[in-house]
């Protein structure tokens, strides 16, 4: 095993950064709900962070308004990131997609609470 790949499966290991940009993304949710009211659109383009516990990670998720609440409601548990990096231990991977996937951390059982 690389150094490299060391350091990844380490960065897993620790939620807090994954925490912090599920918190930020819900943030913004709210932003967008204060703005927009009772006129959300089911269709609207998001664009999310990558939920991931990776420090280099940069990525953006794309995905509309209703796929974000069906993920957020169907697993709120959850972190939503990329394919890539859902497959790293010790998460458990409940839902993929085309480009993203669901991912619940073993030492996280807090459910998120939608603004």
């Amino acid at each position: 095993m690389s150094t490299k790949n060391k350091d990844t499966s380490s960065a897993y290991r620790n939620s807090d950064l994954a925490i912090t940009r599920r918190t930020g993304n819900i943030h913004s949710y709210a932003v967008i709900k204060g703005i927009m009211g009772s006129s959300l659109v089911e269709s609207l383009p998001l664009r999310i962070r990558c939920e991931c516990s990776l420090p280099e990670c940069q990525e953006i998720i794309g995905l509309s308004l209703s796929q974000r609440r069906g993920l957020r409601t169907k697993f709120p548990k959850g972190f939503i990131v990329i394919l890539s990096h859902a497959f790293c231990p010790p998460n458990t991977q409940v839902y993929a997609s085309k480009g993203f996937g669901v991912v619940e951390k073993p030492e996280f059982t807090k459910a998120v609470v939608d603004l």
